[in-house]
């Protein structure tokens, strides 16, 4: 009984210090999300930490822009359609970096990770390279600007 009492008081100590000096940016916890509800099909959550008006590059050098909130509708829809028909997106990001550039004006960097796949493809491993740019309305965060590029993918070859 003394050695776990010693070790809750160790561990309670490392909780209490880890949260009282290195408190994580609640920006890292708003990308994670972002991710998670795309993987899990929750595209209108996904979508809702999108502002509109923003654009950005996607993996393949495609260019996407939600000009409009009939515009995010139109992208959560599509991306339900093609979930549906079988596409596979499951990733995470990693290794997130945020740079604050002011009180309201935030730069993420991470790297995307996991699976993905083309209807009745087998998934594939991605690695991408990921830059967000993040500006704060009325206490809310929102991506304005995102450029998505691949360093690899693994073939089924």
């Amino acid at each position: 009984n003394i050695l776990v009492a010693v070790c809750s008081i160790t561990w309670s100590t490392a909780q209490f210090t880890f949260a009282d000096h290195h408190e994580p940016n609640p920006l890292v916890g708003k990308i994670q999300q972002f991710y998670m509800d795309l993987s899990q099909g929750k595209f209108e959550a996904a979508l809702s930490f999108v502002k509109t008006g923003s654009a950005g590059y996607m993996p393949y050098g495609i260019i996407t822009d939600i000009p409009n909130e009939a515009a995010k509708t139109i992208a959560a829809a599509q991306m339900k359609e093609d979930r549906e028909k079988g596409y596979v997106l499951s990733i995470r990001p990693k290794h997130i970096n945020i740079t604050m550039l002011g009180s309201g004006t935030a730069l993420a960097t991470y790297y995307v990770e996991g699976k993905e796949a083309q209807p009745e493809d087998v998934p594939k491993h991605v690695l991408n390279r990921a830059t967000l740019v993040l500006a704060k309305e009325n206490d809310d965060w929102q991506i304005v600007h995102w450029h998505i590029s691949k360093l690899e993918t693994e073939s089924n070859d």
